[in-house]
């Protein structure tokens, strides 16, 4: 009994684990917003590992990210925008191969539509 618990345990793992680099995998690029918005790169390598970079189109500011989370389909980060102080979190959903859904929540509250640049 003990041993089929384990391999199940294993084998949820592993699936789980398989789910959040596909998930990596296919955001990789650079996302263009709908609307007036920070535009969004996703970049994975072996030194730092998954991480989003987002910039404003107006001045090219950098924006700080300051958490970055992968739950089963969707990628959640946290952002401070430093000219206004506002930080909010952003919850990305694939939608297809192109678009990515962004449910934006704390000092600005909005859905913001991306599509795939590269």
């Amino acid at each position: 009994m003990k041993k089929t618990f384990l391999i199940i345990a294993l084998s949820f793992a592993s699936i789980v684990f398989c789910q959040t680099k596909r998930i990596e995998n296919r955001l990789e690029g650079y996302w263009k917003p709908n609307v007036k918005s920070t535009h969004l790169i996703f970049l994975k390598d072996e030194a730092k590992g998954f991480r989003a970079i987002e910039f404003s189109m107006d001045d090219g500011q950098q924006l700080t990210v300051t958490s970055l989370k992968v739950w089963d389909d969707i990628v959640i980060t946290k952002t401070i925008f430093e000219d206004t102080g506002w930080v909010v979190e952003s919850k990305y959903r694939l939608i297809n191969y192109n678009t990515l859904e962004c449910v934006v929540t704390g000092d600005a509250d909005t859905t913001i539509i991306y599509k795939r640049v590269k």
